[in-house]
């Protein structure tokens, strides 16, 4: 077990089975529907996945001046040319 999972506990506590049973009847995309040619979190992926007519689970983190980024990791080394925390980063 992680030292941080009490926190990760008081911080996130998991919801109330009753109030998200209907979630596991639908299929969902991963950040969008990706793949070879098409990014994780892009427009393209989140198109793909509507089409097939499933749900979408994306990632949001806040820019350094406060706009909502679309962007699973904490870092841009694993997806982009650039390095460092996402939160770096202005949104313009």
């Amino acid at each position: 077990m992680s030292l941080l999972a009490p926190i990760d506990r008081w911080l996130a506590p998991p919801p109330d089975p009753r109030k998200v049973a209907w979630i596991g009847g639908h299929e969902f995309a991963h950040r969008g529907l990706h793949g070879p040619g098409v990014p994780e979190n892009s427009a393209a992926a989140f198109a793909a996945a509507i089409a097939r007519g499933m749900g979408i689970e994306c990632d949001l983190q806040r820019s350094a001046d406060g706009e909502a980024m679309v962007f699973h990791d904490w870092e841009l080394d694993r997806m982009t040319g650039e390095s460092g925390p996402v939160a770096r980063r202005t949104a313009g």
